[in-house]
């Protein structure tokens, strides 16, 4: 089962989900739509083949926007630490580089400073929207405390690796340099 609309969409602008499997489990699969319905719209059908011709290109370009910002965060001195598979200092680089040909246009950081900084942060960037999806075109920033991750308690932060300081970050396909400047201004 994987969400189509995030990365193969890539637009922001449809729900949908594709179910890949057996021919077991697919009846059942076919046997639930009957049940409970889930049938995509031919206008959604249609942005979804349109987004997935450039999927490609634009995961590619993703993931070096991400690269480049996960390396510049990674040396500011606002920053306390850069969580991206794609920097050697991540603990599972060396697995990531196995497993994957690009590293994700989705990467997190923890501000010095903790929820006040992070906070400022997002209040600063103007390319960046402050927003919870992502797999779009557009770059995005939020706070887990605030969306993914809101109400836990400090020990189920701990164990997710979030602080109240973490932004999450969803890279799209500005220019990088742009992206950086951005960053740079918001963390003055």
């Amino acid at each position: 089962v994987h969400s189509a609309t995030k990365a193969l969409a890539g637009h922001s602008d449809i729900l949908a989900g594709v179910s890949v499997g057996s021919q077991a489990w697919m009846d059942k699969v076919r046997q639930m739509i009957i049940y409970l319905g889930g049938s995509m719209d031919p206008g959604a059908a249609y942005l979804l083949i349109r987004g997935i011709k450039t999927l490609g290109v634009r995961v590619g370009r993703q993931c070096e926007n991400a690269m480049a910002v996960a390396s510049f965060l990674e040396k500011h001195p606002k920053v306390e630490r850069v969580h991206y598979p794609g920097l050697p200092s991540h603990p599972d680089h060396e697995l990531a580089k196995r497993q994957m040909r690009g590293f994700s246009s989705m990467l997190a950081f923890d501000m010095k400073g903790g929820l006040p900084a992070a906070r400022r942060f997002c209040d600063r960037v103007r390319l960046f929207l402050m927003a919870a999806s992502l797999g779009g075109v557009e770059s995005l920033v939020i706070l887990p405390i605030y969306s993914s991750h809101y109400d836990m308690s400090d020990e189920e932060l701990k164990r997710a690796g979030v602080s109240p300081g973490t932004v999450r970050v969803s890279l799209g396909l500005e220019d990088k340099e742009d992206l950086i400047e951005d960053l740079k201004q918001a963390l003055e």
